[in-house]
């Protein structure tokens, strides 16, 4: 690859620079990765890059700051984040719109179920609402063995719009072994069963139709979802990018309900919003108590304003409010973006 001079550089329109406290990053959309760069690299990418050449650009630095200028962007050429364009061409390549909407009042259903609670949840009532709702992704959660019981459940959603539905149950090691796969194989509109408590971890994709994953895992399922998600469980998308830009992605049109009935923002909230044995879902996620936090983007929320990873981020637990236009960031979450380290990190990445 050879640098040209007299020509200005061009990120790819789904290849989005966001700028961290002590680095930044390229989001690439398109293929669901990023890549960190340095943030003075984010500020020639963003400020110069669109009004200056190349050689312009490069003359403002020593002869060995050129070359290390130049590696960058033989950098973001081979890996495709880029690519070089003359000056007449610049007005045919605008940046990718970020505006967010989906055609759904709720776009997610995290549902509890506990066959041994006593309860009697509505189950014909909430998936004709949630229908309604134009929800097409639904979790749910058994918190006490497997789901033996799934057969009551999926017969209300046989015939509804959803689109992905995911199981997470406990491990029992009275099944036979083949007891999961063949519950995937009777009930093939489930894309995946994550089974907790197993005595080993392993991903096992099925021969089904549509494609089916089954996961076993060691650790326990727990109510509390763990909000100091590390880079790998980073989702990078064009989807959920544009949402967080003025969304918080973890509870925007979201909706939890326990194994009692109780509607909340996530499933160990201790406050709730009315049973849905009482009260519509309609009714319940139209209220501004309930949409508290669906509009509490990053960019609005302290030190996570300043993190590279801020939009593709998924923290579970609520901020803070701090004042009218800032919020405190919950303090669950253990990266520190102004050494841009996780805990136990000795040295910058």
């Amino acid at each position: 690859m050879s640098i040209f001079p007299s020509k200005y550089f061009r990120l790819f329109a789904c290849c989005v620079p966001v700028k961290g406290a002590r680095r930044s990053l390229i989001a690439d959309l398109q293929r669901h990765h990023y890549q960190f760069i340095p943030n003075a690299l984010y500020e020639i990418l963003t400020q110069q890059c669109e009004y200056q050449p190349f050689h312009e650009i490069a003359a403002k630095f020593s002869e060995e700051d050129q070359g290390t200028l130049a590696s960058y962007f033989q950098m973001l050429t081979e890996n495709e984040f880029g690519f070089w364009i003359a000056q007449a061409e610049k007005g045919f390549f605008p940046d990718l719109e970020l505006t967010w909407d989906y055609p759904a009042k709720i776009t997610n259903l995290i549902l509890e179920v506990d066959p041994t609670s006593g309860s009697n949840v509505n189950y014909s009532s909430l998936f004709e609402q949630i229908d309604l709702l134009g929800t097409k992704d639904v979790l749910i959660q058994y918190t006490s063995g497997p789901p033996d019981d799934f057969v009551e459940i999926y017969r209300f959603f046989q015939n509804k719009l959803l689109k992905n539905i995911e199981i997470r149950c406990l491990f029992d090691e009275t099944k036979p072994e083949d007891y999961w796969e063949k519950f995937l194989d009777t009930y093939r509109r489930v894309n995946q069963l994550t089974v907790y408590g197993a005595p080993f971890s392993r991903d096992k994709k099925l021969n089904l139709e549509p494609p089916t994953i089954l996961t076993y895992k060691k650790e326990k399922l727990i109510k509390k979802w763990n909000s100091s998600s590390r880079a790998i469980a980073f989702t990078v998308n064009i989807k959920s990018f544009s949402e967080a830009q003025t969304h918080n992605l973890f509870f925007n049109r979201k909706l939890a309900i326990d194994s009692k009935g109780f509607m909340k923002n996530f499933l160990s909230q201790e406050t709730h919003y009315g049973n849905i044995n009482e009260i519509s879902v309609a009714e319940v996620i139209q209220s501004p108590a309930y949409q508290e936090y669906w509009d509490v983007d990053k960019n609005k929320i302290e030190i996570c304003k300043d993190c590279e990873f801020r939009f593709f981020c998924v923290d579970a637990l609520p901020p803070v409010k701090k004042n009218a236009s800032l919020w405190q960031r919950p303090f669950s979450c253990e990266y520190d973006p102004y050494s841009a380290k996780w805990p136990n990190e000795l040295t910058f990445p």
